[in-house]
């Protein structure tokens, strides 16, 4: 408070204690009373540091091994990328785009923030017929996301590229507003879709829920551990995998061992069978070439996934009926409507 009429103000001091002062000022016109504090302060405890925060000499990593861990994962497969319409099957496309895919910094959820990386892609490589990459997951610094790809199974298991790509309309004869408008439909026997030309630059990777190329997800084939070991120490590995024992005559062996790869060949074999018909079975007439090729050179981990994936959709589009048939859920009956029950017959689908 300010006051300029000094010469008809009349102010009175009086201390109350140690740490406050008042004085009361009288004039004709009024007056108040005022309060000073004099060095108020209140006591507290000594402030410790937040044990959150982390310390300068505990974000430098000291052993980046044992503070990381190593998950392979598919990042890009040559497959037409349905919803988005992107086709990535271009001869050559994946194969020549190999480098920009190398140590790009992963992310969760397409969140690019300074902050919020995990880890990096490293080690990129064309493989069949996709981009594979070893992702060096920070423990440190994402404990969480480290712990929710090593359960098992894991909880995390799907990534998805953020990518600059120059592409071709697969209908040039359509104007733009048209070729947006029947993106996905098929006429003249094939989809309309961007053909995708180039691959620009991949600034970025991420973990997701589910990314928009269902096979851009964890490797379970590959034994990373296999990388630090010796050669005997591989071999002993395998032979122990396989139940052969230390004095166990080899050359005896081989018709035992020839039976067992036949038979695992036979496994994969009848989960390719079962997916391809799982997938003919959800698709029916629809189902695109493309898809096909991608489930008959896939390995058995992928086509578990694939697998379980069309089975879902299959349970969802024609859902059992009590009689154990396949309806389908998109035809609405009216009230009161009585029509013969369609239904879809599985076994028709068999390869």
């Amino acid at each position: 408070m300010l006051c300029y009429h000094y010469s008809i103000m009349k102010r009175e001091f009086f201390k109350i204690n140690d740490n406050f002062t008042a004085w009361q000022s009288n004039s004709a016109q009024g007056g108040y009373v005022r309060l000073r504090a004099n060095n108020l302060y209140t006591k507290s405890e000594p402030v410790e540091d937040d044990p959150s925060e982390v310390r300068l000499q505990e974000a430098i990593p000291k052993n980046e091994n044992a503070e990381s861990i190593i998950v392979p994962f598919r990042m890009l497969t040559a497959s037409l990328i349905e919803g988005h319409w992107l086709d990535f099957t271009e001869k050559g496309l994946l194969e020549k785009s190999v480098d920009k895919f190398k140590n790009v910094t992963i992310y969760t959820d397409h969140y690019t923030s300074v902050d919020n990386w995990v880890g990096v892609a490293l080690n990129a490589h064309f493989i069949k017929d996709g981009i594979d990459a070893d992702f060096k997951i920070d423990s440190v610094k994402a404990p969480m996301i480290a712990r929710g790809l090593t359960i098992q199974p894991p909880a995390i298991h799907s990534c998805s590229v953020g990518i600059f790509f120059e592409a071709e309309m697969s209908h040039p004869q359509f104007k733009r507003w048209e070729f947006w408008d029947r993106l996905g439909e098929e006429i003249d026997g094939e989809i309309v879709r961007f053909i995708v030309k180039k691959i620009v630059e991949v600034p970025e990777v991420s973990l997701v829920y589910s990314g928009a190329d269902p096979r851009a997800r964890r490797s379970f084939i590959k034994d990373l551990e296999l990388e630090s070991m010796t050669k005997e120490e591989q071999f002993n590995k395998l032979c122990t995998a396989l139940g052969i024992k230390e004095d166990d005559d080899l050359e005896k062996l081989i018709p035992e061992l020839k039976e067992k790869l036949g038979m695992s060949e036979k496994i994969l074999e009848e989960m390719r069978s079962e997916t391809l018909k799982t997938y003919r079975a959800f698709a029916q007439d629809k189902a695109r070439e493309s898809t096909v090729r991608l489930i008959e050179s896939a390995d058995f981990s992928t086509l578990e996934g694939l697998k379980n994936e069309y089975a879902a959709m299959l349970e969802e589009r024609f859902p059992k009926n009590q009689n154990g048939n396949r309806q389908s859920s998109e035809t609405e009956i009216p009230p009161g409507t009585t029509v013969r029950e369609e239904f879809v017959n599985f076994e028709n689908y068999s390869i």
